[in-house]
């Protein structure tokens, strides 16, 4: 019974025991069989998550771990045998080979082949033979930055001064060393050129005011088209920029070029050379040292100044200037200068101060003296040498030269002008040096007798030339008035003189009009002038000139004041106030016109007797106030009879004006003819016995003329009407 019961339970022990082990074979084989490709055999047990280390790394989620730690059959099985028996601990396994990543990753194809070929992977897996894929991607499950892998072979290679540009020492390798595919949003990551410091560089990244935005920089920057690395060393420590390399790495024919007794600051490139600072700028700071470079406070610029920079002459780093090197730029100038210039023009030193102003009329003096003194006389645009002469080419050709500013000048002397005036050019009159403007004593060259006859002129405009013959035409054109830029208040052509001035006046010589010029034309009127009366010889006395001749009359008061005074007493209806010459004939004022020519009547009957009007009227007299002042003027002829008169003082009473005729005496006596002894026949003649300019009453002496026998009759007696009454 034991032996069967105990063969029995060996047996069912060894069926236990066989089919225990048939399972665990059987999950050992399972988890063999899990351990090649499942990913929870691998996180379940031993790989458990941690913070600090995580199963699956970017880009790996969806693959299994075995995918890059490939297991053994053998080495999966005892992992699992280990794990069913409760075993802490295991053989390492799972190593990562670089054959594994390329299973996935095969850099000859695909975007892994793009992935290969950026600066990171050329540089590394290809470029240094000890490296492949673990010796950088072996951090997969933790969260560690991937640039801390580069510092086991790069050591403490942070970008720049880490205290201001790497956060708290992290190291920065992936920020500018590119290990991924380039792509649309990111091109600068293809290469590490200036494009992939722009990343940090940019103007909104950009805080510090020792860091330059890479915006700022253009190609014609100083080194603005080459990689930032070719001067900045990235990974220097020694200063916030980067240590710049050597100015001599690459500008070693620069440097060597320079003279060795050249300044301190010449030798070094920063004194002229600023980072990032345009080119150009290197020369506009040769002002900083160099004072004649700089503009004066006057305003006035050197003749280094009027060229662009200083290296126009100045050979960048060895800054030597030769004076034939002006050729190289101004060919045009060092041509006039050999072919058209004086020895001593044919050095530009000579003219030009190199540093100093621009040469000018002054500088010229410095060697023409002579033509230097004269030139202060004249104009501001003549005082300046070069307004003639070129300065590459001083030769004056006239007048082509002087054409250049006097164009209009010279159509008129072509154009108007006299032909000798044209032959002898513009230095006929003009003089080259000094004052230009040609006077009364240059036309007296040519012209000797006429200028002798103008220094006589008078008046001092008619003593120049130019008062009246305009330059560069000279010719006067008498049709055209030129007299009346001086005389506009002349109205040459109205008047009996009208027309051409020099029909009168002498062209040259005195403007006044002699008597024998306007004879010469008023020929007849020569001998009609009083003689001996200077006055009335010169035509100019009463008649002014360019006025009208009828206007002469109104001349004679200027001489004839006192006529004029008694003439403007007469009534204005009167012909005694007009003009003198109703009486006076012009020429000859002896031939005064007849007074009959006004009052015929009157002369008709004065000149029956002995009286002419100018016995009673004198010329130029003034008019009676009433007619009783005529008669006043008997006594100047008749002055006896006048004062012998006493009952007939006045004669106008007896006497008719004009006719003089003795009257009848009846106008006053009309009644004594029929009274007493006025009715005797042989006394009805009254003045038979009556001296009308006598005594009033006839004595014994009248009476005795007719009665001669009556001599006798009582001779005492004295008056006969005692006794025999008449009234």
């Amino acid at each position: 019974m034991s032996v069967g019961g105990g063969r029995f339970g060996w047996r069912v022990w060894a069926i236990a025991l066989g089919a225990l082990a048939v399972v665990l074979l059987g999950l050992a084989a399972l988890g063999g069989a899990r351990s090649q490709k499942s990913a929870t055999f691998c996180t379940q047990g031993c790989h458990v998550d941690t913070p600090e280390r995580t199963h699956a790394s970017p880009g790996h989620e969806q693959i299994s771990c075995q995918s890059c730690h490939p297991i053994a059959v053998g080495a999966g099985i005892r992992l699992a045998t280990s794990r069913l028996l409760g075993q802490k601990g295991s053989a390492k396994h799972g190593a990562v080979r670089s054959v594994s990543c390329t299973s996935c990753h095969n850099p000859k194809s695909g975007e892994w082949l793009r992935v290969s070929s950026t600066e990171g992977h050329r540089t590394h897996p290809t470029g240094v033979a000890a490296l492949d894929c673990l010796s950088c991607h072996r951090t997969t499950h933790q969260q560690v930055d991937p640039a801390k892998n580069c510092l086991e072979c790069h050591g403490n290679a942070l970008l720049h001064d880490k205290t201001k540009h790497d956060e708290a020492g992290k190291p920065q390798c992936l920020s500018c060393h590119n290990f991924s595919v380039v792509s649309a949003e990111r091109p600068e990551r293809a290469t590490l050129t200036t494009a992939a410091c722009t990343r940090c560089h940019s103007d909104g990244a950009v805080k510090s005011e020792d860091v330059v935005p890479a915006s700022a920089i253009r190609p014609s920057d100083l080194h603005g088209d080459v990689d930032c690395k070719q001067c900045h060393q990235p990974h220097d420590k020694s200063s916030g920029q980067g240590a710049a390399r050597p100015c001599k790495s690459c500008h070693q024919i620069q440097i060597l070029s320079g003279s060795p007794n050249l300044p301190e600051d010449h030798i070094k490139c920063e004194s002229c050379h600023k980072q990032h600072k345009p080119v150009a700028q290197a020369g506009a700071r040769c002002v900083t040292c160099h004072e004649q470079a700089r503009a004066k406070s006057n305003g006035a610029a050197s003749t280094a100044l009027r060229h662009d920079e200083c290296a126009s002459c100045h050979l960048p780093h060895t800054w030597v200037a030769a004076p034939n090197e002006c050729v190289t730029c101004h060919k045009e100038q060092a041509s006039d200068i050999v072919n058209k210039s004086p020895p001593k023009h044919q050095r530009c030193n000579n003219c030009h101060e190199v540093h100093g102003a621009p040469p000018s009329g002054a500088t010229c003096g410095g060697c023409h003296k002579g033509n230097a003194a004269k030139q202060r006389n004249a104009p501001a645009k003549h005082q300046d040498c070069i307004s003639c002469h070129k300065p590459h080419s001083p030769n004056v050709a006239v007048p082509a030269t002087c054409a250049e500013c006097h164009k209009g000048a010279l159509h008129q002397l072509v154009s108007l002008g006299p032909g000798a005036h044209l032959k002898a050019s513009c230095t006929g009159c003009h003089m080259t040096h000094g004052n230009p403007r040609a006077d009364t004593k240059t036309c007296s060259a040519c012209h000797k007798a006429k200028v002798a006859l103008v220094a006589k002129a008078g008046p001092e405009p008619h003593t120049r030339c130019v008062s009246c013959h305009a330059p560069h035409r000279f010719s006067v054109d008498q049709n055209a008035q030129p007299c009346a830029k001086c005389h506009a208040e002349i109205n040459a052509s109205s008047g009996s003189h009208g027309g051409k001035c020099v029909n009168c006046h002498a062209p040259h010589g005195s403007p006044k009009v002699p008597r024998e010029k306007c004879l010469g034309c008023h020929e007849k009127l020569a001998y009609k002038a009083p003689p001996g009366n200077a006055d009335h010889s010169r035509c100019g006395s009463c008649h002014q000139p360019h006025r009208a001749a009828s206007a002469a009359a109104t001349k004679c008061s200027s001489c004839h004041a006192d006529k004029k005074k008694i003439a403007e007493l007469w009534p204005a209806s009167s012909a005694h106030r007009d003009a003198c010459e109703k009486c006076h004939k012009p020429h000859d004022v002896r031939a005064a016109v007849a007074c009959g020519g006004c009052h015929e009547k009157q002369q008709q009957s004065a000149t029956g007797g002995r009286h002419q009007c100018k016995q009673c009227h004198a010329p130029h007299q003034a008019p009676a106030q009433d007619t009783k002042g005529w008669w006043n003027r008997c006594a100047s002829c008749h002055q006896k009879q006048v004062q012998a008169s006493k009952s007939h003082s006045q004669c106008q009473n007896c006497h008719k004006p004009h006719s003089f005729k003795p009257p009848e005496c009846k106008s006053c006596h009309a009644d004594a003819a029929g009274k007493a002894a006025h009715k005797v026949k042989e006394h009805a003649e009254c003045t038979k016995c009556h001296d009308a300019h006598g005594a009033s009453l006839p004595g014994r002496t009248e009476c005795l003329a007719c009665h001669t026998n009556m001599a006798n009759h009582q001779p005492q007696a004295q008056r006969c009407f005692g006794c025999h009454p008449f009234k």
